[in-house]
């Protein structure tokens, strides 16, 4: 059936009124969306790295429980492997498995380092992937009408 995959991104900012970024994240298996998600950040990020581990962290809670949801249905043999959430930040990335940056982001809300915990239990591991190859673009931004058809393609999507 294949594995649960994750992507993660965010806009930076795009509202122009309240300056919150939109937080977007698709997970899919056997190369299918089965869950996705587009909404507005409850806080105003101070970086477009902040932005985007906000969004890493909606998505690896996502990914927590539904990697417990197909061991509870056992839909997946290799279900207690750990989550890979693609991500198009380096430094969010960095950020998560060690928080070296604390000058610039020792304001952010502890509740977003539960990414931290869930990268050491195991649970999840991020990975880079280029920008053109994060498939939840149509969730934060508007897009070119290739690019979108690739993304929604990319998902398993499709007009019916």
């Amino acid at each position: 059936m294949g594995s649960l995959v994750g992507y993660s991104d965010a806009d930076g900012s795009a509202d122009r009124d309240e300056r919150k970024s939109t937080s977007g994240y698709a997970f899919l298996l056997g190369g299918a969306a089965i869950t996705w998600c587009s909404k507005k950040q409850p806080c105003i990020s101070l970086s477009t790295m902040e932005a985007e581990y906000v969004a890493c962290t909606s998505a690896v809670q996502e990914a927590i429980w539904l990697r417990r949801f197909l061991k509870s249905l056992h839909i997946l043999a290799h279900i207690n492997d750990a989550v890979v959430i693609y991500c198009d930040n380096t430094a969010t990335i960095a950020y998560a498995k060690d928080p070296k940056y604390h000058g610039r982001t020792k304001h952010i809300d502890t509740r977003y380092h539960f990414i931290r915990d869930s990268i050491a239990q195991g649970e999840v591991i991020l990975r880079h992937i280029p920008t053109n190859d994060m498939i939840p673009d149509p969730f934060t931004k508007p897009l070119r009408r290739d690019a979108f058809h690739r993304h929604m393609s990319s998902m398993g999507l499709r007009r019916i």
